[in-house]
C-alpha cells in the first residue's frame, strides 16, 4: 500500500471513529443537560415522555399521512354501531405528556387522557378513536371530519372536540392532510366549500386545492422508456434498503433522530436563555386568524348537525400558573363564541379549563407548561370526561 493510500485509509478510519464516538456520547444532549442543571431544572424537566401509540386507537402519523390510518379505522368501525363510535380531535395536549415536578419517568409508555377514556368506555361497548396533531388547526379538524363523514364506515356518532384559546391562532392545512384530496369525492366536497366567497376559509381552501393540483401534475409520469415515477420509486427503494442496512450494521446509527432532537432542543434553550424569548403566554389573536378559526368551528358544528352527529366541545384545561388571554375581552370573546356556537347548533359545551391543579402540570425549560399535562393531570381529566360524556352515550 502506498503512502497516499495509507493516509487515505487512516483518514477514513479517523472519520468513522469520530462518528462512532459522537453517536455514542450524544454530546449535544450532554450540553442540554448541563444547561438545565445550571438553570436549576431536574433531569425530568421539559421531558416529553413516551406515550402509547396504538394504530387501532390513534391516527399514528399525527397528520403526516393519515389516509392509511383511516383505512384501518374503516375496518375497525365496520361492525360498530354508529352511535357507539366516538371521535376525539384536538391538539398536542391530547397526545403528549410531560412530567410534573413530583413525577418520575417509568419504563412503560404513558397513557394520555384519551387512552384512559378509551379504556374506560371500551368495556361498555364504545369504540373511541383519536385524531390529533401538534398545533392542529380547526381548519384541519374540519378537513378530517369532512373526509371521515364521506364514508358510512368512518362516520362517528359522537365528536368530542378539544378547544383552547391558543388553538384559535393555528391556521392552514398541512401537506399530509391536504394529500387526502387524492380522493375525488372528498376533493369535490372541499371545492364546494371553497366556492363560497363569503366563507372566511374559502381562500385558504382554494390555495390548498391549487397547491395539490400542482404537486400531482409535477409528480406525473414522464414519457419515454424510463418513466420518472419508476426511476424515483427505484431510487427510493434503494435508499430505504441502504438506510435499513446501515441501521443494523453501524452501532448507534439507528438513534440518529435523537441527535436531531438534541440540536433542536439546544436551539430552543438558546432562544429561552440567550434571546429571552418565552413560549406560550398571554396574547391577543389577529382578527383574520380568529375569524378563520371561528368559521372552521362553525362549519364543523354545521356538518355534525347535518349528518346527525352529536357534538361535544370542551374547553381544555389550562395551567392555572399561566394565562392565555392578554385582555379580558379576549377571554369573554372566546367564552361567548363557544357558548353561542353550541346553542346555535345543538352541541354540548363542557368547561374543564380550571379543572387540573398546578401541581399536575409539566414544567418546561422556560417555566410552567401552559397546555401539557403530567401523569396525574391526564388521569384526572379522563375521569371528568367519562363522567360527563357517559350520559351522552346512554351509559
Amino acid at each position: 500500500m502506498t503512502g497516499a493510500a495509507r493516509l487515505a485509509a487512516f483518514a477514513v478510519f479517523q472519520t468513522l471513529a469520530l462518528l462512532g464516538v459522537l453517536l455514542w456520547l450524544r454530546p449535544v444532549g450532554a450540553v442540554n443537560r448541563a444547561i438545565d442543571w445550571l438553570a436549576g431544572l431536574s433531569p425530568e424537566a421539559a421531558m416529553t415522555i413516551p406515550v402509547r401509540r396504538q394504530p387501532d386507537l390513534h391516527e399514528t402519523s399525527l397528520g403526516d399521512a393519515p389516509k392509511a390510518s383511516f383505512e384501518r379505522l374503516a375496518a375497525r368501525w365496520h361492525d360498530v354501531a354508529p352511535r357507539r363510535r366516538v371521535l376525539f380531535t384536538g391538539n398536542s395536549q391530547m397526545q403528549m405528556a410531560v412530567l410534573a415536578p413530583n413525577e418520575r419517568l417509568r419504563p412503560e409508555p404513558e397513557r394520555t387522557y384519551f387512552d384512559w377514556v378509551a379504556e374506560g368506555l371500551a368495556g361498555r361497548g364504545v369504540s373511541c378513536y383519536r385524531l390529533s396533531a401538534g398545533a392542529l388547526s380547526y381548519s384541519e379538524a374540519l378537513w378530517y371530519l369532512t373526509y371521515l363523514t364521506g364514508r358510512p364506515e368512518t362516520t362517528p356518532g359522537l365528536v368530542i372536540l378539544q378547544t383552547n384559546y391558543a388553538g384559535f391562532a393555528n391556521g392552514g392545512v398541512r401537506e399530509g392532510i391536504a394529500a387526502l384530496l387524492d380522493d375525488e369525492a372528498f376533493a369535490a366536497r372541499i371545492e364546494k366549500l371553497a366556492a363560497d366567497p363569503a366563507w372566511a376559509l374559502s381562500e385558504p381552501a382554494r390555495e390548498a386545492l391549487a397547491r395539490h393540483r400542482r404537486q400531482r401534475e409535477a409528480s406525473g409520469p414522464a414519457t419515454g422508456a424510463s418513466p420518472a415515477g419508476e426511476t424515483a420509486a427505484a431510487g427510493h427503494r434503494l435508499e430505504t434498503a441502504t438506510r435499513a442496512w446501515l441501521d443494523r450494521a453501524v452501532p448507534g446509527l439507528a438513534i440518529r433522530d435523537l441527535h436531531k432532537v438534541d440540536v433542536y432542543s439546544l436551539l430552543f434553550r438558546a432562544r429561552v436563555h440567550v434571546a429571552r424569548i418565552r413560549s406560550g403566554g398571554a396574547r391577543s389573536i389577529a382578527p383574520a386568524r380568529l375569524a378563520a378559526s371561528r368559521a372552521a368551528l362553525e362549519a364543523i358544528a354545521a356538518l355534525c348537525r347535518e349528518r346527525g352527529i352529536r357534538l361535544i366541545i370542551f374547553r381544555a384545561p389550562v395551567n392555572p400558573s399561566v394565562t392565555l388571554f392578554k385582555t379580558e375581552s379576549d377571554r369573554t370573546g372566546y367564552e361567548e363564541f363557544l357558548a353561542g356556537l353550541c346553542k346555535r347548533y345543538g352541541g354540548t359545551l363542557l368547561d374543564f379549563e380550571a379543572s387540573v391543579p398546578a401541581a399536575e402540570w409539566g414544567n418546561g425549560v422556560d417555566g410552567p407548561d401552559p397546555l401539557h399535562l403530567g401523569r396525574a393531570g391526564h388521569k384526572r381529566l379522563a375521569e371528568l370526561l367519562i363522567e360527563r360524556i357517559a350520559p351522552q352515550l346512554g351509559l
